[in-house]
């Protein structure tokens, strides 16, 4: 049972690892197909979740349990149980018949008084002799009309009133016997019993539903996801897809993140905003790549596309600004020109 255990759990691991990889692959790969390098980059905060669903459901297949077989009987398990259970010095309860001397007297006296009679043979031979030459000589008066056994109970009166009383003696010339209609054999079968289905194993459940997150994995994230290009930005979802040039803005907003880094955010009419400096686990294009050396430097060409747009900034509080000393130069350059501001001297 331990090697079985063993193996089982090493297949799950090995099929879940494997079907987490194709299917990132597969689901950048259709990014890469589908978009090209029109995008800069692409948000899909889904891919990584439905991967990683997709991996259990196929880490999951190997985890099935066997199921109870239909004969198994539950008295008999309790029988081997109790047999088992049970101490070989193991005395059954006796009764005190001095508690109630009056009960177990009636008790042996019914039976000490029960006998047993034996049947008489020859009178049962006799018996049977004379009931078969009764059936004989029935048989032989056949042709005498055998007489209403109700006939002592029934009085003229019954007579005169019966059912039958108006039924003619002969049937009428035009009569015309009915013909009854043979039905369907289908429709007069008619199965009595038990009620049998269609029972589908747990394992072929669990390929299916592996099999279905594997595909959504890959389809769905591409579906659902924010793809930014050099002067828009498109929301993909599975029925619809919008655009949002940079230029249709209504303002932007510079201010401070959580961790003290700065932000840029852009904010539409359809109250829709949008970060704008895009973070390092998002994935980029060669030719995002290409064209500038962080999302610092993406930022910055917003900047300078709004400013020229005449696009409305707006600035919040950024005294708690602290960007991180493991930057580059030209991040914190790029930092100091979206902030407006010289951060050596904060």
């Amino acid at each position: 049972m331990k090697d079985k255990n063993t193996i089982r759990i090493i297949c799950a691991a090995a099929a879940s690892v494997s079907v987490f990889l194709v299917t990132c692959f597969l689901g950048l790969l259709l990014v890469k197909t589908s978009l090209g390098n029109t995008a800069y980059a692409v948000k899909m905060p889904m891919l990584l979740p439905l991967c990683i669903t997709a991996a259990i459901l196929t880490g999951n297949i190997f985890t099935f349990e066997n199921e109870p077989s239909d004969d198994y009987d539950e008295n008999e398990s309790e029988e081997v149980l109790t047999e088992q259970t049970k101490p070989e010095s193991y005395i059954p309860p006796q009764l005190d018949e001095s508690i109630y001397p009056e009960l177990f007297m009636q008790q042996k006296k019914e039976t000490e008084t029960v006998s047993f009679e034996r049947p008489d043979i020859k009178q049962i031979i006799k018996d049977q002799g004379s009931e078969i030459e009764k059936e004989l000589s029935s048989i032989m008066n056949e042709d005498e009309p055998e007489e209403d056994p109700l006939s002592e109970f029934t009085t003229n009166e019954d007579k005169e009133n019966s059912l039958y009383m108006d039924l003619p003696d002969e049937l009428p010339e035009d009569y015309v016997a009915y013909e009854y209609e043979d039905e369907d054999e289908d429709e007069s079968v008619d199965f009595e019993g038990d009620s049998y289905s269609l029972r589908i194993p747990k394992v072929i459940i669990r390929i299916a539903a592996a099999l279905l997150g594997a595909v959504v994995a890959v389809l769905l994230p591409i579906n659902c996801s924010t793809v930014y290009s050099p002067d828009s930005i498109t929301v993909r979802r599975p029925f619809s897809e919008r655009q949002y040039p940079l230029t249709n803005a209504e303002y932007y907003t510079i201010g401070v993140t959580l961790t003290g880094d700065v932000s840029m955010k852009l904010y539409f009419e359809d109250e829709r905003e949008f970060e704008m400096i895009i973070p390092a686990t998002t994935f980029k294009s060669q030719n995002f790549k290409n064209n500038y050396s962080s999302g610092y430097a993406y930022a910055a060409f917003c900047n300078r596309l709004l400013e020229r747009s005449n696009i409305e900034k707006r600035f919040e509080d950024i005294s708690s600004l602290a960007p991180s000393p493991a930057l580059s130069p030209k991040d914190m350059a790029y930092i100091a020109e979206i902030t407006e501001s010289d951060i050596n001297n904060n």
